[in-house]
């Protein structure tokens, strides 16, 4: 067992079903990518900057909350009272073993609170943090009692940091401090290569390293997600788990390619048939161009007419959908999507779109898309519509929903925003 040291720190019914559902999640996510990096000086080691934030009331930092997660007094809380669990899990993928990662995050943990991981694991459910998702992963486990949390064979107190991989144990030791005492500390995560060390700083800035250069047997390069999660079996209300100032740095071009900065790279996002790849590229079919186009940009309120828009989406899979919405009230800042930004701003004109599916004013705003991903779309002014409307601006945009992964629709493509001008 090693002993811890200290030192100063360093169409149909079923289809309609679908995009209502499809629609809902759209409105309801958000991602965003994550920070640039930050430039070195000349001559000095380069390294980039993959995540530095706190949290406010707000915004996550870059990232999604799990389950009982959530965000209070300028931090996040993984958890509270019996039975809780939560996590924050960084949304952008990195290439774990190929080069140094250093991850740092604030830490604290009320009496009577279970445990706490720090997991590095590839992607499994973007946002879901599976207790056994899959090969590779490191987890360092803040472990306050012994409990079933696997694996659990090897516990040595009730009061102790383990270091797991591929769920397989390697080593624990005996926490230097009351894991459940209620104070700030700093974990400090160091990753080269294959080779491991853990350490905590506390508010004297004290650094106490609690695994050494540790090889992990057998690790193998992977691209992963970043996570910290907190849980709580039998403690009552007030048991908590808090995280804050979160910092992830490391070597150069550890950022795993993500085309449509969905927070997933896009090798994963293939593989795990998030998307389709129909031209073997390696990039997500989400990421080729589309475009909508109009045959003309403004109507007149006295005499009506019809704008006829042409929808471009490239070759696509049998049975996508595709809808068509708009806005009275401009396309910035947008919709995120897990496509990326819908360029639509929702308002009550939004939602007379959505409720006109196909129909007048509508023609085929909604549909299954063919193999050439072409679609044609007609929005139509009445004559005579009131002339106290002239000079506003509607703007259309589509969506393009992908029904081949296994979580269901979701959107896959979004398209440049149209306008249309109303004149007298």
């Amino acid at each position: 067992m090693t002993r811890p040291t200290s030192r100063p720190r360093s169409t149909s019914a079923c289809a309609r079903a679908a995009w209502i559902f499809a629609a809902g999640a759209l409105l309801g996510s958000h991602h965003e990518s994550i920070a640039s990096p930050s430039t070195a000086a000349a001559n000095e080691p380069v390294s980039e900057t993959y995540a530095d934030f706190g949290f406010d009331e707000t915004d996550t930092g870059l990232a999604h909350l799990w389950n009982d997660a959530t965000l209070s007094n300028g931090a996040v809380r993984l958890n509270s009272g019996a039975n809780s669990q939560g996590a924050w899990v960084l949304g952008n993928q990195l290439r774990i073993g190929s080069g140094a990662l250093r991850v740092e995050f604030r830490f604290r943990a009320t009496p009577s609170a279970d445990g706490m991981r720090l997991r590095i694991a590839p992607l499994h459910t973007p946002g879901y943090p599976e207790d056994t998702c899959c090969d590779h992963q490191i987890d360092v486990h803040f472990d306050h009692h012994l409990n079933s949390d696997q694996p659990s064979e090897e516990e040595i107190d009730g009061n102790h940091f383990e270091l797991s991989h591929n769920n397989q144990h390697v080593t624990s030791v005996t926490s230097p401090f009351g894991l459940e005492d209620d104070v700030w500390r700093r974990a400090v995560l160091e990753l080269d290569g294959d080779v491991l060390t853990f350490s905590t700083v506390d508010e004297f800035d004290v650094e106490t390293t609690i695994f050494d250069q540790v090889q992990l047997t057998g690790f193998e390069p992977f691209d992963g997600q970043i996570m910290v999660r907190g849980w709580n079996g039998a403690g009552g209300s007030g048991c908590e788990h808090w995280i804050d100032d979160v910092l992830v740095t490391g070597s150069p071009g550890l950022l795993v390619p993500d085309c449509n900065g969905n927070g997933v790279g896009d090798a994963t996002e293939i593989a795990l048939g998030f998307d389709s790849d129909l031209d073997a590229n390696g990039v997500p079919d989400a990421c080729l161009p589309v475009t909508l186009t109009a045959d003309v940009l403004e109507l007149s309120l006295a005499a009506g007419g019809t704008q006829h828009l042409a929808l471009s989406a490239g070759i696509q899979p049998a049975f996508n959908l595709y809808f068509v919405v708009g806005t009275a009230s401009g396309t910035a800042p947008g919709v995120p999507t897990f496509a990326g930004t819908l360029p639509i701003n929702p308002d009550p004109f939004t939602d007379f779109a959505l409720a006109h599916l196909n129909t007048l004013p509508y023609g085929s705003n909604f549909g299954v898309l063919p193999p050439s991903g072409d679609g044609q779309i007609t929005f139509t002014v009445p004559s005579g519509t009131d002339p106290a409307l002239a000079g506003l601006t509607l703007h259309h945009a589509a969506v393009v929903l992908d029904m081949t992964g296994p979580f269901g629709p979701v959107p896959s493509l979004v398209s440049n925003p149209v306008p249309l001008a109303l004149v007298p």
